[in-house]
């Protein structure tokens, strides 16, 4: 049997080369505390109702104009605020609507406001762009055997 003997300058090049490659690849995976994409566009600005559709019919006509100018504002850190924008419905009504937490959960497919709470609701994303955000929530009522999407729509 031979001997093989790796020449040290060989072996050092192949350690140097084997870190080099493996301090390349990405490191935002790890202990980054930078947002997500989707966690960059929705907290970008504060979203304003564009429309409201139940089973794809538009109802948007039908909400107060009080409320179409309510303002949603979701921050980075995970807490959120609905304002009553520049029209409020009562003069007497606070600035604030809502604030609390909220998150993402399905791979990011689904907000969540106020999660862990009674008044925790989910969304699905259906859409979330620079300019548009548009969630649904579906609902089966199994008396009538009827299934409800209502689609709020927002956009900058």
């Amino acid at each position: 049997m031979k001997n093989k003997f790796i020449p040290a300058s060989t072996l050092i090049a192949g350690v140097f080369i084997a870190v080099s490659f493996f301090s390349s690849c990405n490191k935002d995976d790890e202990n980054d505390n930078t947002p997500s994409s989707k966690t960059a566009l929705l907290s970008a600005h504060s979203w304003v109702m564009a429309d409201f559709l139940i089973n794809d019919t538009t109802f948007f006509s039908f909400i107060p104009t009080c409320e179409k100018d309510n303002r949603f504002t979701f921050t980075a850190m995970g807490t959120f605020t609905e304002d009553e924008g520049p029209t409020k419905c009562s003069p007497t009504d606070p600035q604030v609507v809502s604030t609390g937490p909220w998150s993402f959960a399905n791979n990011e497919t689904r907000l969540i406001i106020a999660p862990g709470t009674a008044d925790e609701m989910m969304a699905d994303i259906d859409r979330l762009d620079a300019d548009t955000f548009i969630v649904s929530m579906t609902s089966y009522d199994s008396t009538f055997a009827t299934t409800t999407v209502i689609k709020q729509v927002f956009s900058r």
